[in-house]
């Protein structure tokens, strides 16, 4: 008796991060809210405030894909729309991502507050710890 056993290979390499393109469409942003539906409140890093959709080969489960409060995404203006533009979101980046980002010469850094403090938010949430004794 002969058992057979797959063999995943798995090819580690880097990955390129996703950059701006078209500096007149593309833009860095926030998310500030979930409005439903796939949809979020996002702050530009110039301050204005805009309404992104997530498409669908970013929609999933996986822990990688969820987009929460504070995150750092890339946003692409929608051409075909004239009357209220839409943006989609291209890319989300982790905290290493962004970093890279900067060193790579992107402008990743906000000049609001309000956008600042939503970066100091998700970064204390993810280094929030819960004691066991305390539950």
């Amino acid at each position: 008796m002969a058992t057979h056993t797959k063999k995943h290979i798995q090819i580690k390499g880097l990955v390129e991060l996703v950059k701006i393109t078209d500096p007149s469409k593309q833009f860095y942003a926030v998310i500030k809210s979930p409005q439903g539906d796939c949809r979020f409140i996002a702050n530009l890093l110039n301050g204005d405030e805009v309404q992104v959709v997530l498409p669908g080969r970013l929609k999933g489960r996986s822990k990688n894909k969820l987009i929460n409060i504070g995150d750092f995404i890339l946003i692409e203006k929608d051409s075909i729309s004239s009357t209220d533009p839409t943006y989609f979101v291209l890319a989300k980046y982790t905290r290493d991502e962004r970093n890279k980002l900067r060193k790579m010469g992107q402008n990743v850094d906000s000049k609001s507050d309000e956008i600042n403090d939503l970066f100091e938010q998700a970064e204390n949430k993810e280094e929030e710890e819960i004691d066991i004794d305390d539950i």
